[in-house]
């Protein structure tokens, strides 16, 4: 049982890697962990007006990714689950109508075999704030086909009820 449910899994993710790609990613970018981490969060930081790179941004992950913003809020936790291709067609003009810069402050890697999880501290500049805003990304990973894919990407800024650990900024 075990085995069929681990090769129905496997089709599964072996399906939507085959179909992952319409644009060739860069071999810098998926080379290693850090570097996939890395061309993501240069793909969508810039100047208002400047386009950014989505194609970049597209290619370093599977077509069933989903991007899950988590906001601070001292009555809840409100979660936004956002699908790949549907966060390319809301947020492109939303990220180019603004600057906003994105910068790696300390990055967690934890690996087992082909699957990885990173925590990453950044630090957000967005030209509509005064002082940057700190917070972590929390991405999954999956070495498939002789490269990393990010699986999910979840982000959850700092605020007064939630600050950043000292441990991960060591």
């Amino acid at each position: 049982m075990k085995k069929l449910f681990a090769t129905i899994i496997l089709s599964v993710i072996g399906f939507s890697i085959a179909t992952a790609q319409r644009c060739d990613p860069n071999p810098k970018d998926i080379k290693g962990i850090k570097q996939i981490v890395k061309a993501c969060v240069k793909s969508i930081s810039g100047k208002k007006g400047q386009e950014r790179d989505w194609d970049k941004f597209e290619s370093l992950f599977l077509p069933t990714a989903q991007l899950c913003a988590v906001e601070c809020n001292p009555d809840t936790n409100y979660l936004r689950v956002i699908p790949i291709e549907r966060f390319l067609d809301t947020y492109k003009e939303i990220y180019e109508n603004h600057t906003f810069f994105e910068k790696s402050k300390k990055i967690h890697i934890r690996k087992f075999r082909n699957i990885a999880q990173v925590l990453q501290v950044y630090e957000l500049k967005i030209d509509t704030e005064e002082k940057p805003i700190m917070g972590i990304n929390s991405y999954q990973l999956i070495y498939k086909n002789g490269r990393w894919w990010i699986t999910n990407l979840l982000w959850q800024g700092e605020c007064e009820e939630a600050k950043i650990p000292k441990e991960l900024m060591e």
